[in-house]
């Protein structure tokens, strides 16, 4: 209903627009015709003899007044205007109009509006010129041709009676189609402000910005897309619409001295709307131009030479071959492609509803085929500008009204090919968000890696191009085989000598660094390398070397493994931890925390618990009470809660199985729910960190002793964790039973 209301609203605009108002509508008045002047008319109307021709009011307002349709004796030579120019002639209209007192009385100006006159002429009111432009050389000839459209002037409100006598010269050719007023309506007087208005129609004005701007807007879509020139021959066919549209207006004719070059500029724009029609057709139909357009097209630039060099006469004979032979090609487009295309079209979508709906009718199919194919819009659009320019062309025959349906043809033909276009953009977005969906669905959970991610040196350098990231593959023996450019911003690598090189080899090993941390690492690794899935993933944090720096970066790793076929191949991503950016603005922190027992949690828990330590004390001071704080946390949980003695860890590091070990003795009953409870505090002097677990607890003293008597280099494979943090801490306080310790360190004794 809404979109009913819409068109008719937009039918009214549309008609309204040539719908002038007027106080006088001199279509409907009498006019007394003469091939002649005398310049005493002007002053003393003349007897309307014989020799006058009457021309009776018009009820429609349709009325030729072109000198070649007219009844005058003098008449021109068709054959002979073709090759050299014909004498000019005079000829003389008189109308005579009434106006009421009202309209008189009114302090307001009056304008002159005709739909058309030229190509010379003068303009007469009760005996005070209004305008002139006679423009003849000494043989007779016209030299500047002054053919007017939309014609506007002034009248002199105090020229004007209740009677009045309108005179016009008409100065042309007698063989000339644009001699005389070429157009049947409006000629009208009215108040000049008014006619102003109502000279311009906004809406063709409109239409015109539109079809440059989408010219323009197809130009850049051909740049972009050179391969698909159904996008330039569009943009060809808007500018060219544009041309002979603006043409069309009273612009173009007061904008060139001679009205014959506006008038070439019209017909050489309207000639090569077809072929290049067929083009923009041919190439997104069949992406190839048929060999009739091809010779069509030819045939058009032959017209346009024509119009170019002859004169008004030879125009008039080329218009009128291309309005008899325009609907050649233009049936070869309905024929042989649009109409076939459809078809084919309609048989397509008739076999797929088949499939789907067995009862379906004919007129659905025949719509849908309308709506969603290519040659259904096409078709649309070419069917609607076909008959506006069809009319246009009978009306330039016969009719001669100034209104002209074919701008709002070609505006509906834009409209269905603009929808083509929009459909295409829109099917091409939706499958790239589709893609893009997919893409990231994949990267959240690496469940459909498999089917997105190649072996491709294009995929992989479209990936790792796109992060800042350090973005790496791996091979089964865990060997660089390609890593980008980000590896030498964060670790000052170049990428070329890190290939052939093990990942291990970046890892950062410090002499206190805890044997656990690194079977984890190990752990990861033989996770995915043992896995049959592919897009099997592991992330862990970790400590990187750097190339020219003895401080270690401490990075997020991501691997994902990828099969494809019998090869394997481990993608991973290297991401910096991100330090708070309100660190420096922390005076006083104090937090509390429960943790399960998992080693994993312990290394999170130590980056968590050191991360604001860098406002305080140097970054390989904050790594050192990292690396002594993780190896409390774990004693806690591994002889804690866990009550895994030495002999037991021993054995089951030798053996190579102790993350199993582990993960066996968590499931246990006893061991399950037993937490570790870890309370921490930040001040601008010291920190303070409290372990404590929920364990039977240990004999502090004795260790404390042995250590002193103990060789501190010679350590064993596991049992330092008490000594690493002896030497980082200054304070380190145990309770009677043994399980929970005071950790303290101030910050002016921190180790450089």
């Amino acid at each position: 209903m809404k979109l009913i209301k819409i068109i008719i609203a937009l039918i009214i605009v549309l008609f309204s627009v040539s719908a002038f108002s007027q106080i006088v509508d001199l279509t409907t008045v009498p006019i007394y015709a003469i091939d002649d002047f005398n310049p005493e008319w002007v002053n003393s109307p003349p007897d309307f003899n014989s020799d006058w021709l009457y021309i009776p009011p018009s009820s429609n307002g349709f009325r030729s007044l072109k000198i070649k349709s007219m009844n005058f004796k003098t008449k021109g030579n068709p054959v002979k205007s073709l090759f050299i120019r014909e004498k000019a002639h005079d000829y003389t209209f008189i109308f005579k109009f009434n106006l009421t007192g009202d309209v008189l009385n009114e302090n307001r100006f009056l304008g002159l509006y005709l739909a058309s006159i030229g190509p010379n002429y003068e303009i007469f009111i009760n005996g005070q010129k209004i305008d002139s432009e006679i423009h003849i050389s000494e043989n007779g000839t016209i030299t500047d041709r002054k053919y007017r459209k939309n014609y506007l002037a002034e009248i002199d409100h105090y020229s004007l009676k209740t009677s009045n006598i309108l005179m016009i010269r008409i100065i042309g050719e007698p063989s000339s189609n644009d001699c005389g007023f070429r157009q049947s309506k409006p000629y009208v007087i009215d108040y000049y402000n008014i006619l102003a208005v109502e000279r311009y129609d906004v809406i063709a004005y409109i239409l015109i910005v539109v079809y440059f701007l989408i010219g323009i807007y197809h130009l850049y879509l051909f740049i972009s897309y050179t391969k698909q020139k159904y996008y330039l021959y569009y943009a060809i066919l808007s500018f060219i619409v544009f041309v002979y549209f603006l043409a069309r207006t009273n612009n173009l004719y007061l904008y060139f001295k001679n009205s014959e070059t506006a008038t070439a500029v019209e017909l050489v724009s309207l000639f090569m709307i077809m072929p290049v029609l067929g083009f923009f057709i041919n190439s997104l139909l069949y992406n190839k131009i048929k060999k009739f357009f091809r010779m069509y097209f030819w045939f058009s630039v032959f017209l346009a030479v024509l119009i170019i060099v002859g004169n008004i006469r030879a125009k008039q004979v080329v218009l009128k071959l291309w309005q008899y032979t325009f609907l050649i090609p233009l049936l070869n487009i309905f024929i042989f492609d649009l109409i076939k295309s459809f078809l084919d079209d309609f048989d397509n979508y008739k076999s797929k509803e088949q499939v789907e709906n067995d009862k379906i009718s004919k007129f659905h199919l025949i719509i849908k085929t309308f709506i969603y194919s290519v040659s259904g819009n096409i078709l649309f659009g070419t069917v609607i500008v076909s008959i506006t320019v069809i009319y246009d062309v009978i009306n330039s025959l016969y009719i001669h009204a100034s209104f002209f349906s074919s701008k709002y043809g070609f505006f509906i033909f834009m409209g269905s090919i603009a929808f083509i276009f929009s459909r295409r953009f829109y099917i091409m977005s939706v499958k790239y968000e589709i893609l893009n969906t997919e893409l990231i669905q994949n990267v959240k959970d690496l469940k459909k890696a498999n089917n997105e991610i190649t072996l491709s040196n294009q995929r992989y350098l479209h990936l790792v191009e796109e992060t800042e990231d350090i973005i790496f593959s791996l091979d089964k023996n865990l060997i660089f085989r390609k890593i980008n450019s980000m590896v030498y911003l964060h670790l000052k690598y170049d990428p070329q000598d890190l290939l052939g090189t093990s990942f291990k080899d970046i890892l950062y090993h410090e002499v206190k660094h805890s044997e656990i941390v690194k079977e984890i690492v190990k752990e990861n690794f033989d996770k995915l390398l043992l896995s049959d899935k592919s897009g099997t993933s592991v992330h862990f944090k970790t400590l990187l070397k750097s190339r020219y720096n003895t401080e270690p970066v401490e990075m997020r790793i991501y691997l994902v493994l990828l099969k494809f076929h019998d090869e394997i191949e481990i993608i991973g991503k290297a991401s910096p931890s991100i330090d708070d950016a309100l660190v420096k603005y922390i005076c006083f922190e104090k937090l509390y925390f429960e943790i399960e027992n998992h080693i994993m949690l312990a290394e999170d828990m130590t980056f968590r618990l050191t991360r604001n330590l860098i406002k305080y004390i140097s970054p390989s001071s904050v790594n050192l009470v990292r690396v002594a704080l993780r190896e409390i946390i774990m004693n806690a949980i591994e002889h804690g809660n866990l009550g895994i003695s030495f002999n037991d860890k021993s054995l089951a590091l030798e053996n190579g199985n102790y993350l199993e070990f582990l993960t066996q003795r968590q499931n246990e009953m006893a061991f399950s729910g037993k937490k570790v409870k870890i309370s921490y505090t930040l001040t601008d002097k010291l920190v303070e960190y409290v372990i404590e677990d929920e364990g039977a607890g240990f004999d502090y003293k004795k260790v404390f002793e042995q250590m002193k008597e103990k060789n501190k280099n010679n350590f064993l494979m596991h049992g330092r964790g008490i000594t690493i943090a002896c030497s980082i801490f200054d304070k380190i306080i145990y309770n009677d039973r043994g399980n929970s310790v005071s950790l303290i360190k101030y910050y002016d004794n921190s180790i450089a």
